[in-house]
């Protein structure tokens, strides 16, 4: 469910300072598996809390979906576990000084490498690049997003592993966002669905990608398996296979990784740490992440349109009291920028602190009051009733919403709360999914925010709502919308920071969404796997072509 935006041609001493100011060292355990050369063979049970829907990131881009579009398919560019922008797909990333960037900035060319293919054994060409990018852009195909794409004039295959992209305009982050999101896609497989049809394409159940690992089987509420990709541009991985188990459940997992069932598992909570602490063979990663927990209020629900009543419920929200008691300490979100971000606006360190008086002045401005005695505030004979929903088998966030209830009831809201299936919850709009078909009134789930700022236009931006991009609760603000389109085309740091403090400012303000938590990831994994290096930012699974698993003892 997260863009990561971070622009690298512009980015000095002083700019990599900036950028990477928010973000932590990693804890994690030293090697402890067994010493010698790397064995191959051998397969991997991953489990995930979270099975996809489809397997295609342009559809839709989910935590689940990354972990194993990572193995299946091949970008452009991919973040390392130091937020360091490598290639995958191509033999270097352009920059002014290697002349990839056109000294005007509207022309970037890229070289495939040449040994790419797909696992059909299909070369992987400059055609199968332009044919995703037209799969992006078609009005009818469904892309969740198009942001970055759109600034495209044309794109250029002179050969079949030269493409060249010219701008209609200059665009910050061009070569972070293009093709380190989104996967290339076979045009070979995929042509004739290009479309309203892209969609309903059997592809995206069991795809033919071009990464280090290919489709095996899908068992749906159970487990899919991919299996070593002999020709992979890389090099053949070392493990046989990865079998991902899906487990929604976050005390089932622990149950399955203490009988053996499982080698690992991905986004454990805090609370499940102390039963494995102690267990022979696996270790634990605790990894600071930009991602973080919060509400999302659905702008378009009556009481909920009232930024008065969205600020009153962010300054009856004690942010400090969750960090503490239901994520083990964590460090309260004051904002969806980290304090040390260049896009941090100061005010938020005091604009929305926990305050009951404020809270309650601001719903009596906005016409709610008890007017019956009964604790509940009401309008117009209408009480001020909210239902509040998150995903199903997290138990953070099970008492979140639990707290954020009692929090709320002390100012006079009714909190009524759902759990959802993730995949549910996340789903797309042909689905159900709730979040997207806007079916919701408040949800509590995680969001990603990368270093740059960009990627805020589709989150937030008027014209993004679900199916046209991320913006979830339907917020709508002209201002916001102006000083986001600005500073996604603005390369100058120095020139964007005012403009994203701007727009800090106007989120303070009008409150669609309240940030709670910083979260750090953890994840658990075998003793006898080389080669993990947890990445939030790219996901688990970033490097999965260089693990190997040393032999059980």
């Amino acid at each position: 469910m997260v863009r990561r935006r971070v622009d690298f041609r512009h980015v000095g001493a002083l700019g990599l300072l900036l950028l990477l100011g928010g973000c932590a060292r990693r804890e994690s355990p030293p090697e402890t598996a067994a010493a010698g050369p790397r064995h191959r063979g051998g397969t991997l049970v991953l489990g995930t809390p979270e099975e996809p829907e489809l397997l295609d990131s342009i559809l839709m881009l989910s935590k689940g979906g990354q972990l194993i579009n990572n193995v299946l398919f091949s970008r452009f560019v991919v973040y390392d576990d130091s937020l360091r922008l490598i290639p995958d797909l191509v033999t270097e990333i352009p920059t002014l000084a290697n002349g990839g960037i056109a000294p005007d900035e509207l022309t970037y060319t890229y070289h495939l490498r040449p040994e790419a293919q797909w696992h059909d054994g299909t070369p992987l060409t400059s055609a199968d690049v332009e044919f995703t990018y037209r799969v992006i852009m078609h009005p009818d195909a469904g892309a969740e997003s198009q942001q970055g794409w759109d600034v495209i004039d044309r794109v250029d295959t002179p050969d079949a592993h030269t493409i060249v992209f010219r701008l209609k305009e200059a665009y910050a982050s061009f070569v972070s966002d293009t093709f380190s999101d989104e996967d290339v896609l076979p045009r070979h497989l995929l042509q004739d669905f290009l479309g309203a049809e892209f969609r309903h394409a059997p592809f995206h159940r069991a795809p033919v990608g071009s990464g280090p690992f290919r489709f095996q089987e899908w068992v749906a509420g159970s487990h899919l398996t991919v299996t070593r990709f002999e020709a992979y541009h890389g090099g053949a991985p070392a493990l046989d296979a990865i079998t991902f188990k899906f487990v929604p459940e976050a005390s089932t997992a622990v149950v399955q990784l203490q009988a053996g069932e499982l080698h690992g598992f991905d986004q454990l909570e805090a609370a499940q740490m102390q039963p494995l602490e102690r267990v022979a063979g696996l270790a634990l990663y605790r990894t600071p992440s930009q991602s973080y927990e919060h509400v999302d209020f659905n702008c378009e629900h009556p009481f909920l349109s009232d930024a008065r009543v969205r600020r009153a419920l962010a300054h009856a929200t004690d942010r400090v009291a969750i960090a503490r008691h239901v994520y083990d300490g964590a460090e309260p979100a004051r904002a969806d920028q980290r304090p040390l971000s260049p896009w941090y606006a100061a005010a938020a360190d005091t604009a929305l602190r926990h305050n009951l008086y404020r809270s309650r002045a601001l719903l009596a401005a906005a016409g709610w009051r008890d007017a019956d005695g009964d604790g509940i505030v009401e309008r117009n004979g209408k009480p001020l009733r909210i239902e509040l929903c998150t995903t199903a088998g997290r138990p953070a966030r099970e008492r979140t919403i639990a707290v954020l209830q009692q929090q709320w009831r002390a100012v006079g809201v009714e909190v009524t709360t759902r759990l959802y299936n993730p995949a549910v919850l996340f789903g797309s709009p042909e689905s159900g999914g709730i979040l997207r078909r806007g079916a919701f009134a408040a949800a509590l789930f995680g969001w990603g925010q990368p270093p740059d700022p960009a990627g805020m236009q589709t989150v937030y931006g008027s014209t993004f709502a679900p199916p046209n991009g991320q913006n979830m609760g339907r917020f709508k603000h002209d201002r916001l919308d102006s000083l986001v389109a600005l500073g996604a085309r603005v390369a100058d740091p120095v020139r964007r920071v005012p403009l994203y403090r701007e727009v800090e400012t106007i989120l303070l303000r009008e409150s669609p969404t309240i940030p709670l938590v910083w979260l750090v990831e953890i994840d658990v994994m075998t003793t006898r796997l080389h080669g993990f290096r947890p990445n939030p930012q790219s996901g688990d699974t970033w490097n999965a072509h260089a693990w190997w698993l040393a032999p059980a003892l």
